[in-house]
């Protein structure tokens, strides 16, 4: 599975690359580096202030997992009807829900943790 991570820091995106690569994902790309020539993602990893309909058009048959980088319940509900995403994650979640939702996006299920879904009902 090949994994975009868009992120609006920097750091944080080496932080997420290096992260995957050492737990043995072998096909992750970070935005801003030039990626191998018509490599086309199967997962974006964005955040709210990356996350545009260019992108989304750009790759179009990618699945997004949104990190919710303290996102208000009201934008985040917004967000949800206004883009077309696969998966939110929170920024408490641990490792090994992270891996889960990344498999279960790359297979086209949605995945939201429990603070995200608590967020949209209230």
């Amino acid at each position: 599975m090949t994994i975009l991570i868009n992120l609006s820091n920097q750091l944080m995106a080496e932080a997420v690359y290096q992260l995957l690569v050492t737990n043995g994902y072998d096909d992750v790309l970070v935005s801003g580096r030039s990626p191998a020539k018509g490599v086309a993602p199967e997962v974006l990893l964005v955040d709210i202030a990356t996350l545009s309909h260019g992108l989304l058009a750009q790759y179009s048959e990618a699945k997004v997992l949104l990190i919710d980088t303290g996102i208000e319940q009201d934008k985040l509900c917004a967000t949800l009807l206004s883009y077309r995403i696969h998966g939110i994650l929170s920024p408490r979640t641990e490792f090994h829900l992270f891996k889960k939702a990344l498999e279960a996006v790359g297979k086209g299920q949605i995945w939201i943790d429990n603070e995200s879904v608590k967020a949209v009902l209230h």
